[in-house]
């Protein structure tokens, strides 16, 4: 009978945890960034992270890691993520497309937030985008650690803020 006990206490108990980490997780937060090819050799990949914490990457073209993979970040970095996309406004801002100048590299961000998916198309060439999007495009790379795949120091993404800040 004690046995049966501590066989029920324990099944209490990993439901309890599995609950819980249900809970303190985002499990309908989908969040990707897709970055295109330029005419030099700018990173071609996508990576979405999910609100449980799971991350998966494709790299294409001009990466270390060509193909698929998975990682996970914790669950703490969904949360920072998800007050970087609120604070940039993210659900307000619009596509930005093209310009006369045709060599630069797009983003496509697409993220799923408390029942509203967004999706925001952003060519580099268009200096109209807010600086908070190209910080949040960052931000995504910062948090799914792309730097693993990609093959590159976060040095790229701050230059891209550096001369647009200009």
């Amino acid at each position: 009978m004690l046995k049966d006990k501590r066989i029920v206490s324990t099944i209490i108990i990993i439901l309890s945890l599995a609950i819980i980490q249900m809970l303190i997780s985002y499990p309908r937060v989908v969040i990707s960034l897709i970055r295109s090819e330029c005419f030099g050799t700018c990173p071609a990949y996508e990576v979405t992270i999910h609100g449980d914490g799971s991350v998966f990457w494709k790299g294409e073209n001009f990466v270390e890691f060509e193909g698929e993979a998975k990682s996970k970040i914790e669950v703490q970095q969904v949360r920072e993520l998800i007050k970087a996309i609120e604070d940039a406004g993210f659900f307000s801002m619009n596509n930005y497309e093209y310009e006369s100048v045709t060599d630069h590299p797009w983003a496509v961000v697409s993220i799923t937030l408390n029942g509203e998916s967004k999706t925001v198309s952003h060519y580099y060439g268009n200096k109209n985008a807010p600086i908070e999007l190209y910080e949040l495009e960052c931000k995504i790379d910062e948090i799914a650690n792309t730097n693993q795949w990609i093959g590159w120091d976060e040095a790229f993404c701050r230059d891209w803020i550096e001369r647009i800040s200009k």
